[in-house]
């Protein structure tokens, strides 16, 4: 069985003449990587990914603590468990 793995959408506002310097730093965060970019509004769309809960919390407040970013909203969630059965779908014997 292989383990879970955490993934998180996450759209972060920075100071619009700062966005460049936030996505370096972004992608300098292991289990980080950037996404869209909308250079006009300082905004950038950051998938962090790690191998449990208090991994991602880490890393959320990790991008909070970013210099040039004003904040950053949790948009989509995820716990792959594929290879581990959902409650209720155990096979029979």
């Amino acid at each position: 069985m292989s383990p879970s793995r955490h993934y998180a959408g996450v759209l972060v506002a920075a100071e619009p003449a700062r966005l460049g310097e936030v996505v370096v730093a972004l992608a300098a965060l292991d289990g980080s990587s950037v996404g869209r970019l909308d250079p006009a509004t300082g905004r950038c769309v950051a998938v962090l990914e790690s191998a449990d809960r208090a991994g991602q919390e880490r890393l959320f407040r990790a991008v909070l603590a970013l210099p040039g970013v004003r904040g950053a909203d949790l948009v989509y969630h995820l716990i792959d468990a594929e290879n581990e059965p959902e409650p209720g779908l155990e096979s029979e014997p």
